[in-house]
């Protein structure tokens, strides 16, 4: 229990990295910035394509950790309908890179990150990080025979018409689910 609030929580971290990336970006912060290396000068281009390929990192790290939790299975009769879940999150999602945008220094960025985090953490209804569309998931609403709305993530191509069952399904939380 405690290992998968600890998982929720870097989870979470992860998921709003990107808001930090645009922070770091917008306000022209490289990697020399931030660290002061005698004798070394990396380009800005380097550091921002480091704070992308960080957060892809940090996610990619993040899915590794899915196996561990607990295995379900969804059988297509027990399934009432799919629904794609990409316009719902997307523009909540941008909300938050806007703030990365706004933000005027660190001290500020610090601040909006943690008031983030901790509300999305507290709300544990639905874990959504647009960064897994680049590793090839896709997001999907699942409502099953007993009217339970899930947010599965898999990186089957489900055509809304099509019957499908979820062999592999992971529980993230009581409402995010993974399949492997």
């Amino acid at each position: 229990m405690v290992i998968r609030y600890l998982y929720n929580l870097f989870y979470t971290i992860v998921s709003l990295s990107l808001l930090a990336v645009v922070y770091l970006i917008n306000s022209n912060t490289d990697i020399n910035t931030l660290v002061k290396w005698h004798n070394i000068e990396i380009p800005k281009w380097v550091s921002y394509g480091f704070y992308c390929a960080s957060s892809v990192f940090l996610t990619w790290i993040s899915s590794k950790f899915f196996s561990f939790f607990e295995r379900q299975d969804v059988k297509n009769n027990n399934i009432k309908s799919i629904e794609s879940a990409d316009g719902i999150f997307i523009p909540t999602y941008l909300a938050y890179i806007f703030v990365g945008l706004s933000v005027k220094g660190i001290t500020e960025l610090l601040f909006c990150y943690t008031i983030l985090v901790v509300i999305c953490f507290a709300a544990q209804i639905y874990l959504f990080n647009p960064i897994f569309y680049l590793l090839g998931y896709k997001f999907y609403f699942v409502t099953n025979s007993i009217n339970k709305k899930l947010l599965v993530m898999t990186k089957k191509k489900i055509l809304l018409s099509e019957t499908v069952d979820f062999s592999n399904l992971y529980r993230i939380n009581d409402y995010t689910y993974v399949e492997l």
